[in-house]
């Protein structure tokens, strides 16, 4: 009876070492990413800003050469009829 009573208590430690360790499994993912994740996800966000930024940029400056161009064909179809318009 007492060896029954040794083994079944060696189970239960042996129980309770994988359940501390689960719980401790369990905070650590709660906690949130690691270092290196926060560090990478920090780096896609400053990629994605730069993109964002390079794209507006190119949009103004596609924009103003498309004015600037309508400007010019706005003057050649006016000297090539002769109409003189608003400036």
């Amino acid at each position: 009876m007492a060896a029954t009573m040794d083994r079944v208590a060696e189970g239960q430690e042996r129980l309770t070492a994988v359940l501390e360790s689960l719980a401790a499994q369990r905070e650590a993912e709660e906690d949130g990413p690691d270092a290196e994740t926060r560090m990478r996800l920090r780096s896609i966000d400053v990629q994605l800003l730069r993109l964002m930024e390079d794209i507006n940029a190119g949009r103004q400056e596609s924009v103003s050469e498309l004015r600037h161009d309508l400007t010019r064909l706005i003057r050649v179809i006016e000297q090539a009829t002769g109409a003189e318009g608003p400036r």
